[in-house]
């Protein structure tokens, strides 16, 4: 189901529960450590981390809203190897409509790498006709607080007006950002379907899956060596699916294609990675094969049979948080 293909139904109510949860954003943005503001445009921009500290409930919630309100996450800790992290735990409803065309981001304009956008503004972006009395919420992943010419540039690609527009912004080095990436974990894996594997995706229908968030730095430069929320999707995790559809035959080898033992950069951190493309993580190549993660089962609806791939590799991640070079190279 592409966007512009959508019930005027199915928008409306994806609309109201994407406004819901935007509401409680903006009306808690003192206890989720937040600031609203509004642009000269009229669009509202709800700062999650350019100097506020944010929550992890708000990016609890943002996972929500990236998926539409077509998602439940929750939030809680887990023991890895001795840290106790936050851990996100995500169900994505329709999975390939919440986490495809919804939650995946991609980058503002050619000449606007850096700034990448996701969440129900994506259902007005290929749309036939403008939505005039549609309300835009554009969730945004930058290093810097967005401008009025972003907003500006996101109401001409939508059709919506600015005033109707809210924008949410996280950096990547932020508790809401690094949280709402963990709840990304689903998406790697329909995303790597789609654009990777040339598996249709529609052949899931139930999708839940699980990471560790990573812990925040303030120094968000791709030069210097940290962990990345990238790390510990790749290592640290995991996903179950349920598919119809599919030939039994191959499940196994599907499990192994989507778990990121299968990736070329396995055994890399991806602070490496991204250095080596200039710190664009547009520019990294074979970007559409590597974000996969750590481990993968799938339960086969009509068989019954059940096929897993990869496993969680918390010694990896330990090594990281402890400074240690963990690559296998």
């Amino acid at each position: 189901m592409s966007s512009s293909s959508l019930d005027s139904r199915i928008k409306a109510h994806i609309a109201r529960r994407s406004g819901e949860l935007t509401r409680i954003l903006i009306d808690h943005a003192w206890e989720y450590g937040l600031s609203v503001q509004d642009l000269p445009c009229k669009a509202t921009l709800v700062n999650a981390g350019f100097g506020v500290s944010g929550s992890f409930e708000a990016g609890r919630l943002l996972i929500e809203i990236c998926h539409g309100g077509l998602a439940r996450a929750s939030l809680g800790l887990t023991d890895l190897g001795g840290f106790s992290l936050p851990q996100i735990v995500v169900e994505s409803l329709h999975p390939v409509f919440s986490t495809y065309s919804l939650q995946a981001s991609y980058s503002l304009s050619e000449d606007e790498l850096g700034i990448r956008v996701s969440g129900p503004i994506r259902m007005y972006m290929e749309a036939d006709l403008p939505a005039k009395d549609a309300i835009g919420i554009a969730v945004i992943e930058s290093d810097c607080l967005p401008s009025d010419a972003v907003a500006l540039h996101l109401a001409e690609k939508s059709g919506i007006p600015p005033q109707m527009l809210t924008l949410i912004a996280a950096p990547i080095a932020s508790v809401v950002g690094a949280t709402q990436i963990a709840g990304r974990v689903n998406e790697s894996v329909i995303f790597t379907m789609k654009e990777s594997l040339n598996v249709d995706p529609h052949i899931v229908k139930h999708i839940i899956g699980r990471a560790p968030v990573c812990p925040v730095s303030k120094d968000s430069s791709p030069t210097e060596k940290r962990p990345y929320p990238d790390d510990f999707i790749h290592y640290g995790g995991s996903a179950l699916l349920t598919v119809d559809d599919f030939p039994d035959d191959n499940l196994d080898e599907l499990a192994y294609q989507l778990a990121f033992e299968s990736a070329s950069i396995y055994g890399r951190l991806f602070y490496d990675v991204l250095r080596e493309a200039g710190g664009i993580f547009e520019k990294i190549p074979n970007l559409n094969d590597i974000n996969k993660p750590a481990q993968i089962t799938i339960n086969h609806l009509s068989s019954g049979r059940v096929s897993h791939a990869g496993k969680v590799e918390a010694e990896r991640l330990v090594d990281l948080l402890e400074g240690r070079d963990c690559d296998a190279s």
